[in-house]
């Protein structure tokens, strides 16, 4: 019997998981561009990662869907990434974010940065830094 080797895991600040792949897309879907994220977006995902928060980035999906589905400590979170660093025009949702996020029974965090993003998922920043305060 011949022994078929399994998928190499990827390996994430704090954690191992297995490959994601996608399904084909059906036929005569147009194909979407490369999905453009905001310039803080890789710093939150790895921040939240250091911490050991499972994070997958939601992107390239499209269509107002927020840009991280994260799970830590037994609860998911939605996150959209905006860049703090825009001017606040160019921080707003876009029409299909505000199409997607009026219609979603669920909960939904805008993010601005990676103490944004800790503290949506209740991680305390002070308590990170050393300024005091509890997680």
């Amino acid at each position: 019997m011949t022994r078929v080797p399994c998928l190499p895991a990827m390996e994430c600040i704090g954690e191992t998981r297995p490959p994601t792949i996608d399904p084909p897309a059906p036929r005569g879907t147009p194909m979407r561009r490369a999905a453009r994220v905001d310039a803080n977006h890789h710093a939150i995902v790895q921040c939240l990662r250091s911490v050991g928060a499972h994070v997958e980035s939601l992107a390239a999906v499209g269509g107002g869907i927020p840009d991280l589905l994260v799970g830590f400590r037994g609860r998911n979170w939605l996150l959209e990434v905006k860049d703090g660093r825009r001017p606040p025009s160019e921080r707003r949702l876009n029409p299909a974010q505000q199409a997607w996020h009026a219609v979603w029974a669920g909960h939904v965090v805008v993010v601005r940065s990676p103490e944004e993003a800790l503290r949506a998922i209740g991680i305390s920043v002070e308590a990170r830094t050393g300024n005091g305060g509890a997680t």
